[in-house]
């Protein structure tokens, strides 16, 4: 991702328009208006057609001077807010850092392809990925048969065939292949434990082997098209570790 060129500090606020006499005063004025047509229709007995074309017209100012005014004061709360508490540089820096974040499939299929490591273990309530025609499934294949990766799904062992899924998946392996397979089916209680429920989780190399390569989890954007993954950071990376071993020890025996 390319980086953002650093600017000079500018006000974020500066441009906020400021609030003058006159945005109080018109609101206020349309409305007598609104009075005084009221009135003329009534003495001068307008025809309603005329009378119903000039109020909608004038309930169409009322609303667009209001609109401004709910503009402006928005605007000046906005520039007090941000003068307050943050800066310019500052917030491009956590675009920056939040956009980072944020990787697709096919960024996280490249790297779980080349990484090097002995062990990935995947968190995952229905193997969605793992069995779909668009899927981590040739690449988790070609791991487990040319790269001696191990792996390990956490899965939820109340998700409707969740069973047939994984004897769908255990079909496509020789019985050797299967022996670096390992599923641990959670119950509803044990599930709702684990850090994070909504969808996927990955930990790629979790016990440190090799050692030359960091541990990285991902977890999957919560929508609909599950397509996005947002990567963990320490302390929060520890943090979700040391949640899944609790729940799962069987992990680290």
């Amino acid at each position: 991702m390319s980086r953002i060129a650093s600017r000079p500090h500018r006000d974020p606020g500066g441009d906020a328009p400021d609030l003058r006499f006159v945005d109080l005063l018109l609101p206020a004025g349309v409305g007598v208006l609104v009075l005084v047509l009221a009135v003329l229709s009534a003495k001068l007995k307008l025809s309603l057609s005329l009378t119903a074309l000039a109020f909608v017209g004038t309930v169409s100012a009322v609303a667009a001077l209001t609109s401004s005014l709910v503009f402006r004061l928005t605007a000046r709360s906005t520039h007090h807010s941000l003068s307050a508490t943050s800066s310019l540089p500052a917030t491009a820096a956590f675009l920056r850092m939040t956009m980072s974040l944020l990787i697709e499939d096919r960024d996280l299929t490249e790297y779980e392809k080349t990484i090097e490591c002995s062990k990935i273990w995947i968190v995952s309530p229905d193997l969605h990925k793992d069995v779909g025609p668009e899927s981590f499934r040739d690449i988790v294949a070609d791991n487990i048969r040319h790269r001696g990766i191990e792996y390990t799904w956490i899965l939820n062992g109340s998700h409707p065939g969740i069973v047939a899924t994984i004897r769908d998946l255990k079909s496509r392996y020789s019985e050797a292949e299967r022996a670096k397979m390992h599923f641990i089916l959670l119950p509803s209680d044990k599930w709702v434990c684990l850090p994070y429920t909504s969808g996927d989780f990955a930990v790629y190399n979790p016990t440190c082997e090799p050692a030359t390569t960091e541990t990285r989890l991902y977890y999957e954007y919560p929508d609909e098209k599950r397509e996005l993954w947002i990567r963990v950071y320490s302390p929060v990376l520890e943090q979700w570790m040391d949640q899944l071993e609790a729940v799962v020890p069987e992990l680290t025996k």
